[in-house]
């Protein structure tokens, strides 16, 4: 429970957006260089030269990075105790909070803080918005485990190689992945988080859930789809 609060507290704290933009020892180096040239110093328009400000791209890519870490981590720790709703209203409630505050920052487009915090403010409104419909309980699963031909196995086997491929996202977490094949396919999310989390080469059940057939109906399925492409694209383009 402590990491969940200390993850909310990182996350939602909107104090981070107010630290100085240049790096202020690189700025008080390049300050005092400026105030020891003199007349006559053959350096001193070199040393006289402006602050470089490429610590401010570099500093904004640290702090999306961060947050985007911070994000994907409090998102599986609330994906294991989305059973306990206490804890993800309290969530949504303090991410509430702190997206209310950014959209007062970002209602200024001249502010210095706008573009951190309204990269922020599009995050936090993107997760509020996944909460919320737990909290809700207006996601309805229409969809059946019967309705999809191929097993969990081979569904993971499936999406598994598609990301490594590219063809989705190779940045979207185990968790997104499995919330996304569940809504999909029926399947519950969580047994499919840890296939994918087993499937990997990194892992050290790799194979533990699989087996030979599987990877064979697979590569089946995507046969009849390269068959079904081609057939369309003459249909379409003959």
């Amino acid at each position: 429970m402590e990491d969940i609060n200390q993850l909310l507290r990182e996350l939602v704290s909107n104090e981070n957006l107010t630290v100085t933009i240049f790096d202020s020892d690189s700025l008080h180096e390049d300050t005092s260089i400026l105030q020891s040239g003199f007349p006559g110093d053959p350096d001193q328009f070199f040393r006289l030269q402006r602050p470089s400000t490429s610590k401010k791209k570099s500093s904004d890519q640290e702090f999306e990075a961060d947050l985007i870490s911070k994000i994907n981590t409090l998102n599986e720790v609330l994906f294991e105790h989305q059973t306990d709703i206490e804890i993800v209203k309290k969530a949504r409630v303090q991410i509430e909070e702190s997206i209310r505050d950014l959209g007062e920052i970002i209602a200024d487009e001249n502010s210095l803080l706008y573009q951190r915090a309204h990269f922020k403010f599009l995050l936090l409104k993107d997760m509020y918005t996944q909460l919320d419909g737990l909290v809700s309980s207006t996601k309805t699963r229409k969809i059946k485990e019967k309705d999809v031909e191929l097993t969990q196995s081979q569904i993971v086997i499936l999406f598994h190689h598609l990301r490594e491929l590219g063809i989705i996202s190779k940045k979207a977490s185990n968790t997104i992945l499995a919330q996304s094949i569940s809504d999909m396919t029926g399947l519950s999310a969580e047994k499919i988080r840890q296939s994918l989390s087993s499937i990997s080469s990194y892992s050290k059940n790799i194979d533990a859930d699989f087996e030979p057939t599987d990877y064979e109906y697979v590569n089946d399925k995507i046969k009849a789809l390269t068959l079904s492409l081609k057939a369309d694209l003459c249909e379409r383009f003959k």
